[in-house]
């Protein structure tokens, strides 16, 4: 089954991995034309400071079970010749520099490039008026074209993941892509 980690990332200590979350299978999964993602257009503006990353005091800790499922992650990658990369998106009302350390000490740990948007907002363009459907948790669809727009660009450049639009073995993600009208 494949598990949609970021529409249920707030409940994983509580879910229930048998129940089959939003009917996703391996056999259905290609055909979700968002491919995981879940569009939301509501925006609800963060009013906060510009600063957060110095102004917020979230807790920084990693919990043992985290950091158990991370050390699998890092290790399945290893053994499959992937190279893991980590990304915090952008987050004022969660994300502070002392997260930024924790987990750049982390990924430093373990040889792993890290990206934290939360480090780029004039790059992205970000409008937190306009960008955030719940006062600067999680992006909108408007922050989501602006992050995919520069994350994008950084998969295609660095680590030279090609485009496939056109091409025939593609074409269902083309069709998608086009019936959808996000980008």
């Amino acid at each position: 089954q494949i598990f949609p980690v970021l529409h249920h990332h707030n409940i994983y200590k509580s879910i229930n991995l048998g129940v089959n979350l939003l009917g996703a299978t391996k056999e259905n999964a290609y055909a979700d034309q968002c491919k995981g993602y879940y569009a939301r257009v509501k925006i609800r503006p963060y009013q906060g400071s510009d600063q957060y990353m110095k102004t917020n005091k979230r807790e920084t800790a990693i919990y043992p079970e985290t950091m158990k499922y991370f050390e699998k992650i890092v290790q399945l990658c290893k053994e499959n010749q992937v190279e893991l990369i980590m990304v915090s998106s952008p987050s004022p009302k969660n994300w502070s520099d002392e997260r930024h350390d924790v987990i750049q000490a982390l990924c430093d740990k373990y040889g792993i490039t890290y990206y934290d948007l939360n480090k780029l907002d004039n790059a992205l363009a970000l409008d937190w008026t306009t960008d955030t459907l719940d006062r600067g948790d999680h992006l909108n669809i408007n922050g989501s074209k602006k992050v995919n727009a520069y994350f994008g660009k950084i998969l295609k450049e660095k680590y030279h993941i090609p485009d496939h639009r056109g091409e025939a073995d593609y074409a269902i993600w083309d069709q998608q892509a086009a019936e959808l009208k996000l980008y």
